[in-house]
């Protein structure tokens, strides 16, 4: 799974109003970075018509087989097909190897060229070289769900290959086609909803061809329960993993690391809801079988160690997260080394409890250590490095030192719509944010455009009922009560407040923060007899 950061963060600006901050900006989503790990993704095939057969212009040697315009190719890979190697996929996708098949291309006239790799049992990867081996471009779920696309400016007089991945150690039926120009750019909620589609789909073929017991069905669940969870529809999750779950323990015994890893995902569920008590047998029993398969100094034992320490973090268990952070770090930097992406991920986990505590003397050199790695690792314009821009400027908002936050946050937002345009998930996240400083600051009229662009983005990639959305809806709500726009206010809090019990429960602490955002505005308004159930219904919830 990606990385992302834990829960919806929220700060606390005068008038006891509650703002969140965003679900992503200070505590690494370790959880679903693994939690999706070696899941595959599978989608729908495309004919493409051929062109009349010309002299080749830019041919590869023969030793490779020939991918013409227009063509599709059937094939297989196989465990004994060679790995295939890039920077990339040494240090994202290191823990299975990821095996492929080499093409030439045969383009007969310079410009546009899309490469489609897709299939129904691996998660696929491609890879764009010249003649030197040199990696031109190369792509991990570009197209549709988990399949990969290559978009690519050839030139007259060039030599090029493509290389047909299949990441996580995957092995199995691909088709790859090269054809003449761009596809249609498809929203984000678009691609969502064709992702979903591809998903059920792939599990309703394996299950028809390799049975309801499969271990590739597990796999093909899980990416279906990716899916789900990405959207906030935590209620169909669980029963996708619950059964992804089943078939391992059963086809694969219940000590076995796939099992690990469905423990992990489902946790990852149970703790988005807010459903701790759920969340920590099964983190800990995944823990417990990697640590007897694998050792105790494993990354993946880290993995889960650091699951662990962030559920503990969200509990306010600071004593029992804060061991764990700290030997998740000293796994990964001696299994993996001082630079690894993985021990950014947990020198940010680490900052982010000091943050918690108020220590941020030493919270803030973890941050940035954390954020020189994936600049280094990754370059100056990754959306990894936005998320750790992101947490800089947080630390220095806290501390009241505006001037040095807002350049972090403001590069934050520029990397995330360099890397996704201006309507991703992520750009929303650098605008609430940046829309929080300024509203921290009092400068209501600069924060207001962002909240609502913000809002704006998530409504139309996530849906109208993510709790992202909620999210946006309570900052948006929290700037007119303090510009005494009330009648504007009520409406986006009663939204939100309906949206996260819908998606994470009634007794959710997110719950609870609009509760009492609601309470407050009542409260203001003098209409005491409405605001005192909801303050002592926020309270229950807290004190649980």
């Amino acid at each position: 799974m990606s990385t992302r950061t834990i829960g919806l963060a929220r700060i606390h600006p005068p008038a006891t109003m509650v703002v969140m901050t965003n679900q992503g900006p200070i505590l690494v989503r370790i959880c679903l970075c693994l939690f999706f790990s070696l899941i595959t993704l599978i989608g729908t095939v495309t004919a493409q018509q051929s062109l009349p057969e010309e002299s080749p212009v830019l041919v590869d040697p023969p030793e490779f087989p020939l991918l013409k315009v227009g063509a599709t190719i059937e094939g297989e890979i196989t465990q004994d097909d060679r790995i295939v190697e890039t920077e990339i996929l040494k240090n994202s996708y290191a823990q299975a190897p990821t095996r492929g098949k080499t093409f030439s291309l045969q383009v007969l006239e310079p410009g546009s060229y899309h490469i489609d790799l897709k299939s129904y049992f691996f998660d696929a990867y491609l890879v764009l070289r010249d003649a030197r081996g040199t990696a031109l471009a190369e792509d991990d779920d570009g197209l549709v769900a988990t399949h990969a696309q290559v978009f690519y400016e050839f030139e007259v007089g060039g030599s090029y290959r493509i290389e047909v991945g299949a990441l996580h150690g995957g092995t199995g039926p691909f088709e790859v086609v090269l054809a003449k120009g761009r596809r249609k750019e498809l929203s984000p909620i678009e691609k969502s909803r064709l992702d979903i589609a591809d998903a059920r789909e792939a599990v309703r073929r394996l299950e028809a061809v390799r049975g309801p017991d499969h271990p590739d069905l597990a796999r093909s669940l899980n990416n279906l329960g990716k899916l789900l969870f990405a959207q906030g529809r935590y209620e169909e999750v669980r029963p996708v993993l619950e059964r992804a779950l089943g078939i391992r323990e059963e086809a694969c015994g219940p000590d076995h690391p796939d099992v690990a890893t469905s423990l992990n995902n489902l946790a990852a569920v149970h703790k988005a809801q807010g459903r701790y008590e759920g969340a920590r047998p099964l983190y800990e029993r995944s823990l417990g079988i990697r640590e007897k398969v694998h050792g105790p100094d494993h990354p993946d034992v880290a993995t889960s160690v650091d699951n662990l320490a962030t559920l503990h973090y969200a509990q306010g268990r600071y004593e029992e997260a804060l061991p764990l952070f700290e030997r998740a770090l000293g796994i990964r930097q001696k299994s993996l080394g001082p630079d690894h992406p993985n021990v950014a991920m947990s020198l940010n986990n680490l900052a982010a409890f000091y943050y918690a505590q108020g220590r941020y003397e030493e919270a803030l050199p973890l941050f940035e250590r954390s954020l020189g790695i994936c600049e280094k690792a990754f370059g100056p314009d990754h959306p990894r490095v936005a998320a750790s821009l992101n947490n800089l400027g947080r630390i220095h908002k806290t501390q009241g030192q505006y001037e040095e936050a807002r350049p972090h946050y403001e590069r934050s937002l520029k990397v995330s719509e360099k890397a996704f345009g201006s309507e991703h998930p992520d750009v929303a996240r650098a605008l609430n944010s940046l829309a929080v400083l300024l509203y921290t600051q009092g400068l209501f009229s600069e924060a207001r455009p962002l909240y609502e662009r913000s809002l704006k983005i998530r409504e139309k990639s996530l849906g109208p009922d993510h709790p992202l959305v909620a999210e946006s809806l309570n900052n948006l709500a929290t700037l007119h009560m303090d510009q005494g726009r009330y009648s504007e206010a009520r409406p986006l809090l009663e939204k939100s407040l309906g949206i996260e019990e819908k998606a994470l429960g009634s007794d959710h602490s997110d719950v609870a923060t609009s509760l009492h955002n609601l309470a407050v505005l009542f409260y203001v308004q003098g209409l005491f007899s409405e605001a005192r159930p909801l303050y002592e219904r926020s309270l229950k919830i807290r004190e649980k």
